[in-house]
C-alpha cells in the first residue's frame, strides 16, 4: 500500500495543478505584425527571388541582433529582408541577405540537417497555432544545404523531418534564399482565418553574429515567445497527409570464413489523422545501418547507456520526454535472461544459439497538439520472443530456454500547456511480458509554471513505479520540487529530490540511482552582452547535500563551481572544481544497502576551444581528481584538432588518455560478503571522423574508433563491513578480476539523397574486439593482439523512397 506521506504529496501537487491552470503569463506588446500576400502564381524555387510575383509581397525588415550584442540594430551594409507569399498548397518565403563583402560569406558544404558548420544561414521559424511554444524551423545555408527541426520551448530537435524545398544563390550584392513549404509539412486547424506566428533568423558566420526579424530577449523566456504575428492567411485547408517510405536492403556479413547474406524489405508510413495529430508506424523495421555504439570497459555497478540511433525512435519524440520515463533503447535490448543461459546449461549441453537482442516486430506512435494546447503522445512497440537453443552433445537433442517472451511496450503522455511556456503533464509507461516474467508500470504527474513576468519558475514532479512479479509487487516513489529565478544576470534556485529505495523505472526508462534524499542550492552570474575582450561569460555554483532514505545516512556534501568564457575572437575556455566530503556509495558493493566508504576529494578541470571559423581549430581539456588521506587519484586529458581542408572536405581527430590509480572497487561476492580491492586503470581512445561532400546531396563519410582500457587489481583483497569500512580478506581465493578490453570499429559510407526524403546508402563496416583477464598488458601489445582476432566485415546497400500519396490521388 502507498504510504501516507506519498499520498499527501500527491494531493498537494494536484491542488497546485488546479490553481495554476487558470493563470496566464507574459504580454505580447513587442511582437511585430506581418501580412502575408496571396498569390495565384507560384514562384520558381531557384534561390533567385527576383520574379515579378515577389513584388506583391510585403518587405519585412529591420532585423535585430540576437548574438552577441543582443538588441543591437543590423548594419545598413548587411541589411536583411524577408517576404512571404501563400497559395492553396504552400507558403513561400524569400530572403534578401545583403552584404558589402561577398568574399566573407562562408559557405561550407554539408548534408541535410547539418547547419552547425562554417556557413552563413537563413532560417524561417513558423508556429501554426501561435501558442508561443512550438515552432517548425526551416533552414537554408549559403552553400545550398537544407535542414528542418521541431522546436519546443527553445529546445530543438533536428531528427524531425518533413518535405520542403529550399535554394540559395549569391551575386555581387549578397546572397538570397527561396523556400517552398507545402501545407503537408505543417499542422494547422481548419479555419477560415489562420492565426499563425513566425520569426526569421540570419547568421553571419564570419562575424559570429545572428539577427532575428522580431527581437528575442535572451535574458528571459525562450525564443518561441518572441514570434511576430503572421496575418492575412485565409481560406486554406489542411491537406490529406499520407506518406509512405518503402525500403529495400541487402546486407552481407563475413566472419571467420563464413558469409551470411540477408535481403530485407519493409515500409514506414506517416499518416495525418487530423490537422493536429500524426501517426507514424514502422512495419518490418530494418535498423542494420545505424551507427555503432561506443562501447567501453564498464566495471562499475551501472549499465552503459547508449545513444538512440534508430530514426523511428528519435524523430518527433519531444513529448515522450515528459517525466523522463522513456529510454527507447529498452525496446529491442538484450533479453532479460540472456545472462542466465550458461547456468541453465545441463551436463553435456552446449549453447547453440543465444540472441543478444530482442527483435523489434513493429512500432507505432501518435503525436500532436490541439489548438487548446493539449499535447497527446502514444507509443506502442512489440518485440519477438527470444529463445536460446541448448544441445545435448551425446543425444543431439535440443531444447529451448526462453530469455525474453513476446513483449509489449507502451507510453502515453498528456501535456497541457498554458500561458506562454507553462505546462502540466501526465505520463505513464508500461511493459508487458506475459506474466511469467516481470511486468511493470511507471506513472508521473508534474507541473512547470512561470510567473506573469517570466522571472521565476516553479516545478514539481511526482512519480510512482510498480514492478509486478509472480509472487509480489515492488512499489516505489520519486518526488522532485524546484524553484528558481530564470531572468537577469543573477540567477539562483533551490531543488529537492526524494527517490524511494524501491523506485525503479528501468523496464522502459533509465535511472541509475534510487534511495536518495538530496537538497541543492544553485545559482549563476551571466554576462550576456560583450564587455571588454569578452563576448559573454557565465559563472555557476551548486551546493548539494545528499542522504539515503533507508537507512538514514549522510551520503555526501559537495560544492561545485564552474566558469565559461568566450572572447570576441571566439576563443572559448572554462574551468571547474568540485569539493566533496567523505562519500558513502551504496551501489559499488553490489549488496543492497551496504555502502562503500570513500575519502573526501577535490576535482579540478579546464578546457579551451579555438576559433572554429578557422581552417584549423583545436578543442582540448584536462581533469584531475585527488582524495585526501587516500591513495586514489585520477588524471585525464583530451585533444581534438579539426581540419576544414576545403569547403567540401572536413576531418577531425580525437585522442583521450586517462590514468586512474588505487580506486577501491568491487571484485566478487563470496559467502554473501562483498570483496573489494584497489584497482589501477589506464584508458586510451582514438577516433577519426571525416566527410567529403560532393554537393549538398552526396557525400562520403568516415567514422573510425579504437578504444582500449586495462584494469589491474591489487592482490590485497578486503571484506566490506557493515559500517562501510574494510578488513583484510584471509580466505583462499581464485579471484581474477583483471581486465583488458580493446575494440575497433570503422564505418565508410556513401550517402546520396537522389530525391526529397529518398536515399541510397552504401555502407562498409569492419569491427574487432578482444577481452581477456590480463591487467598487466600495455596498449601496444593489446592492440597487436586485437589485430590477431577475426575481423567482422559488413557490406550493405539500402534504398529508401519517399512517396506522397496526396500527389498520386485523383484530384
Amino acid at each position: 500500500m502507498p504510504n501516507s506521506n506519498a499520498m499527501n504529496i500527491s494531493k498537494i501537487i494536484l491542488t497546485i495543478f488546479m490553481m495554476l491552470l487558470f493563470q496566464s503569463v507574459w504580454s505580447q506588446d513587442k511582437r511585430k505584425k506581418y501580412n502575408a500576400s496571396r498569390t495565384n502564381e507560384a514562384p520558381k524555387i531557384d534561390g533567385k527571388p527576383f520574379e515579378n510575383v515577389w513584388n506583391k509581397a510585403v518587405s519585412g525588415s529591420d532585423f535585430i541582433m540576437l548574438q552577441p550584442d543582443n538588441g543591437a540594430q543590423e548594419k545598413k551594409a548587411q541589411k536583411s529582408i524577408v517576404k512571404i507569399l501563400y497559395d492553396d498548397n504552400s507558403i513561400y518565403v524569400a530572403a534578401y541577405l545583403y552584404d558589402d563583402n561577398i568574399k566573407k560569406i562562408d559557405k561550407q558544404f554539408s548534408q541535410r540537417d547539418q547547419v552547425n558548420v562554417q556557413t552563413d544561414v537563413f532560417s524561417f521559424w513558423i508556429n501554426t497555432y501561435n501558442n508561443q511554444i512550438d515552432q517548425t524551423r526551416f533552414y537554408v545555408t549559403a552553400a545550398g544545404a537544407i535542414a528542418d527541426s521541431k522546436a519546443t520551448n527553445g529546445s530543438e530537435d533536428f531528427s524531425y523531418n518533413v518535405i520542403f524545398d529550399g535554394k540559395s544563390s549569391i551575386d555581387e550584392n549578397g546572397w538570397y534564399v527561396e523556400m517552398k513549404i507545402p501545407y503537408q509539412a505543417l499542422r494547422f486547424p481548419k479555419s477560415k482565418v489562420q492565426n499563425w506566428s513566425f520569426n526569421a533568423l540570419r547568421r553571419i558566420n564570419s562575424q559570429n553574429q545572428s539577427f532575428t526579424f522580431n527581437f528575442v530577449d535572451i535574458t528571459q523566456g525562450n525564443e518561441a515567445q518572441y514570434d511576430a504575428q503572421l496575418l492575412g492567411i485565409t481560406n486554406i485547408n489542411p491537406p490529406f497527409r499520407l506518406s509512405l517510405f518503402p525500403y529495400t536492403s541487402i546486407q552481407s556479413v563475413q566472419f571467420e570464413g563464413k558469409s551470411e547474406t540477408e535481403f530485407n524489405a519493409g515500409l514506414d508510413l506517416k499518416y495525418g489523422i487530423s490537422d493536429a495529430f500524426t501517426l507514424d508506424a514502422t512495419l518490418i523495421p530494418d535498423f542494420g545501418q545505424v551507427a555503432f555504439d561506443e562501447v567501453i570497459l564498464n566495471l562499475g555497478p551501472f549499465e552503459q547507456a547508449f545513444q538512440e540511433q534508430r530514426p523511428f525512435f528519435t524523430e518527433g519524440t519531444e513529448l515522450f520526454s515528459k517525466g523522463n520515463l522513456f529510454f527507447s533503447r529498452r525496446i529491442g535490448q538484450t533479453p532479460t535472461r540472456f545472462g542466465e543461459v550458461q547456468s541453465e546449461t545441463l551436463e553435456n549441453e552446449i549453447i547453440v544459439e543465444n540472441p543478444q537482442q530482442a527483435q523489434l516486430l513493429n512500432a507505432v506512435k501518435v503525436t500532436g497538439r490541439t489548438k487548446n494546447k493539449l499535447g497527446i503522445a502514444f507509443l506502442n512497440a512489440v518485440t519477438k520472443k527470444a529463445t536460446a537453443i541448448l544441445k545435448d552433445t551425446i543425444t543431439n537433442s535440443q531444447r529451448e530456454f526462453v530469455t525474453e517472451p513476446l513483449t509489449n511496450y507502451n507510453l502515453i503522455v498528456l501535456d497541457k500547456q498554458f500561458g506562454a511556456n507553462s505546462s502540466v503533464y501526465f505520463s505513464t509507461a508500461s511493459t508487458f511480458r506475459g506474466g511469467s516474467f516481470t511486468d511493470a508500470n511507471v506513472s508521473a504527474i508534474g507541473v512547470e509554471h512561470f510567473d506573469k513576468k517570466n522571472i521565476y519558475r516553479y516545478k514539481a514532479d511526482f512519480k510512482m513505479s510498480n514492478r509486478f512479479r509472480e509472487s509480489d509487487t515492488d512499489q516505489g516513489y520519486n518526488f522532485e520540487g524546484r524553484w528558481d529565478r530564470v531572468q537577469g544576470k543573477w540567477r539562483y534556485g533551490f531543488l529537492h529530490r526524494n527517490v524511494g529505495k524501491n523506485y525503479n523505472p528501468n523496464d522502459l526508462g533509465l535511472q541509475f540511482r534510487n534511495n536518495l534524499n538530496g537538497t541543492y542550492l544553485f545559482g549563476s552570474y551571466n554576462q550576456f552582452k560583450p564587455k571588454g575582450i569578452l563576448n559573454n561569460f557565465r559563472v555557476n555554483y551548486e551546493i548539494g547535500h545528499e542522504r539515503t532514505n533507508s537507512p538514514g545516512l549522510h551520503n555526501a556534501t559537495s560544492l561545485y563551481i564552474s566558469a565559461a568564457f568566450q572572447t570576441k575572437n571566439l576563443l572559448n575556455f572554462g574551468a571547474y572544481t568540485i569539493a566533496s566530503t567523505r562519500t558513502l556509495d551504496l551501489f559499488e558493493s553490489r549488496i543492497p544497502l551496504q555502502a562503500v566508504r570513500y575519502a573526501p576529494r577535490i576535482v579540478y578541470g579546464g578546457y579551451f576551444t579555438t576559433d572554429t571559423r578557422k581552417r584549423i581549430s583545436i578543442n582540448a581539456g584536462v581533469n584531475t581528481d585527488q582524495r585526501f588521506n587516500d591513495p586514489e587519484n585520477r588524471f585525464d586529458f583530451f585533444i581534438e584538432p579539426s581540419f576544414r581542408i576545403t569547403d567540401k572536405f572536413f576531418i577531425s581527430y580525437n585522442w583521450f588518455w586517462q590514468k586512474r590509480n588505487q580506486r577501491l572497487s568491487f571484485v566478487a561476492i563470496d559467502n554473501g560478503e562483498s570483496i573489494l580491492s584497489r584497482r589501477n586503470t589506464q584508458t586510451i581512445e582514438n577516433s577519426i571522423q571525416g566527410v567529403y561532400n560532393f554537393d549538398t546531396t552526396k557525400s562520403i563519410n568516415l567514422r573510425l574508433r579504437n578504444f582500449w582500457s586495462a584494469a589491474k587489481f591489487s592482490d590485497d583483497y578486503k571484506v566490506l563491513l557493515s559500517d562501510g569500512n574494510t578488513q583484510r580478506y584471509t580466505e583462499n581465493n581464485t579471484f581474477n578480476p583483471n581486465a583488458d578490453f580493446n575494440i575497433w570499429n570503422m564505418d565508410v559510407s556513401f550517402v546520396w539523397q537522389f530525391a526529397p526524403a529518398s536515399n541510397l546508402i552504401l555502407l562498409y563496416r569492419n569491427s574487432l574486439s578482444n577481452f581477456q583477464s590480463n591487467g598487466d598488458i600495455n596498449f601496444t601489445d593489446s592492440l597487436n593482439q586485437l589485430f590477431q582476432e577475426s575481423i567482422q566485415q559488413t557490406f550493405s546497400v539500402r534504398l529508401t523512397y519517399f512517396l506522397d500519396v496526396n500527389k498520386i490521388l485523383p484530384k
